[in-house]
């Protein structure tokens, strides 16, 4: 064709040729044929549909094709009816005749119920070298006998011009290789063919099924993995590499290295597993692991294991694995909006009643030891008014303590705290209690040197105050009540140790103290007599303030 390489033309048939014969499928071999006109220059659609006779009439058999829309070829697919032979043959006249090709300029009025030709999709201003989008071009396909079994359909030229006889020589070669194919094709017999296209199609679906499940694999938002009993693993889906960082093979060779090592969570994990791959555990166990991925990150997933048979009847572990980090970040959160909550409201309530107080006691103080010192000053030799100028002074420093530790605990900032103060100053609002006061022995030994952290006093305050309220509760039915606090700096660590005189905690309940409402003491409503109550918050409220 004009402004064409034939060079390359040549080289792109001859290409296509050892292609052709390394080519298992007939629908392959007409795509690829189809393919090699459009990546030769020549065409840039190109159709072919192959037929067999069937009580006088034309039967579409396949299709080839390259350059036309998915949907037109499927439409062409399910619209086509089987067309008389002798009205497919109607287009195969000598006046259309180019060479072996036939050639229907759109200005004759040619109209054919044969369905497997192609139109253009531009407009006639779109061609410039006088094609037009109605022009039909096509070649028949004849099988060894000579009859025509199919055509080869073309359209939308690269040069833009209308075929001549030396412009379509070369797709006369084309037509030569595909009759060659279908020829092939029919020699095989129908029976073997119906048994490889049976073969193609079970391929096929395989195929399919394969690449449904990678596509699954490999795009599923969870880890999915087989393991054996013995804790080898046998698969793990490539969706491992965006969870963790880690190839699945890394994966398997590092799986049991990235546990965070002395988490209490992979503890109780290893345990359940334990369990599962003994086939001791019923049901389909629920775990949580904590894993350190290929960057460092830490992360949380939720385990699902099942002990699932092979076909071979040998046991199993099919497990899937999610990432509940977020989920875990989420609850954190909420836990910390609940504990600040929590404490304002205390801080609130703590604020209003040391105003209260401080209103209502400092001024009648003030009056006592006014008029006590006049008084005095009259009598100096009365004892009584020292005792009482002596009372009016200890109450004054209890209401100023009140109303500092009020202000402290209403401050959110970070800042230096002294234990040993901190404490000292918990224990001696607790002499409010009578029955701390005058029943419970005291021993603290406080260390000599400044115990001092960086963090929110109140929560350090809310958390001792939790401890040894609990310690005091403890103790609250036993003959000998003895409270001991002792604090010492060992190296860079700050010891504090509270310990009482009560009844011990159960071995099966020290795994639950520090639950969120977890509690042995009665509610308010079922206490007997002077038997402390509890909600369950006061030891969780303590942990998560500390561990802040």
């Amino acid at each position: 064709m004009l402004g064409t390489d034939t060079r390359w033309i040549l080289t792109e048939f001859l290409n296509a040729f050892d292609r052709v014969n390394k080519t298992p499928t007939l629908q392959e071999k007409l795509d690829l044929v189809c393919l090699s006109i459009v990546n030769a220059g020549l065409y840039r659609r190109a159709l072919i549909a192959f037929y067999e006779r069937c009580d006088g009439k034309m039967c579409l058999v396949g299709l080839g094709s390259a350059g036309i829309r998915h949907e037109e070829i499927q439409r062409i697919r399910d619209n086509f009816e089987p067309v008389p032979e002798e009205e497919w043959l109607k287009k195969f006249r000598s006046e259309f005749r180019i060479g072996r090709s036939y050639f229907i300029p759109h200005e004759v009025d040619f109209a054919s119920s044969e369905g497997t030709s192609i139109a253009s999709d531009k407009t006639p201003e779109e061609f410039a070298g006088g094609w037009h989008p109605d022009d039909r071009l096509f070649i028949p396909l004849h099988d060894l006998s000579g009859e025509t079994i199919g055509i080869l359909s073309v359209d939308d030229p690269f040069d833009e011009r209308r075929p001549t006889s030396d412009s379509i020589s070369i797709l006369e070669l084309y037509s030569n290789l595909i009759s060659a194919v279908i020829n092939e094709f029919m020699l095989l017999g129908k029976q073997y063919q119906n048994m490889r296209q049976r073969a193609e199609q079970a391929t096929l679906e395989l195929s399919e099924s394969q690449e449904k499940y990678r596509l699954i694999a490999e795009n599923i938002g969870e880890l999915v993995y087989l393991q054996s009993l013995g804790g080898a693993y046998e698969y793990v889906s490539p969706s491992v590499e965006r969870l963790l960082g880690y190839t699945p093979q890394e994966f398997c060779r590092v799986a049991n290295e990235i546990w965070i090592k002395n988490s209490e969570m992979n503890q109780q994990a290893e345990t359940i597993r334990d369990s599962l791959h003994n086939k001791q555990f019923k049901g389909i166990p629920v775990y949580y692991l904590e894993l350190q991925c290929k960057d460092g990150r830490k992360v949380i997933h939720e385990i699902r294991e099942e002990i699932v048979e092979r076909r071979n009847g040998e046991p199993a572990v099919l497990g899937v694995a999610r990432d509940v980090t977020e989920r875990f970040r989420l609850e954190r959160i909420h836990t910390e909006m609940e504990l600040e909550l929590i404490n304002l409201s205390k801080m609130s309530s703590i604020g209003m009643l040391t105003s209260g107080i401080g209103h209502n006691l400092n001024s009648p103080l003030q009056a006592i030891r006014g008029y006590s010192e006049i008084l005095l000053a009259k009598h100096p030799d009365l004892v009584e008014l020292k005792l009482i100028l002596k009372g009016v002074e200890k109450m004054s420093d209890i209401i100023s303590n009140l109303m500092t530790k009020s202000r402290q605990d209403q401050d959110r900032r970070a800042r230096p705290v002294d234990l040993n103060a901190l404490l000292e100053q918990e224990l001696k609002f607790l002499e409010a209690n009578l029955e701390y006061k005058r029943n419970v022995k005291k021993d603290f030994r406080f260390s000599p040197e400044t115990l001092q952290v960086v963090g929110v006093y109140s929560d350090f305050s809310q958390s001792f105050s939790a401890v040894i309220n609990n310690a005091l509760d403890s103790m609250w039915n036993q003959k000998n009540k003895k409270l001991s606090v002792y604090t010492n700096l060992e190296s860079d660590w700050i010891c504090i140790d509270i310990s009482d005189t009560g009844s011990g905690i159960p071995p099966e309940h020290i795994s639950k103290i520090f639950q969120p409402f977890f509690t042995t003491k009665p509610v308010m409503t079922e206490k007997k007599g002077s038997e402390p109550t509890g909600t369950g918050i006061g030891l969780s409220t303590a942990q998560q303030l500390l561990a802040k």
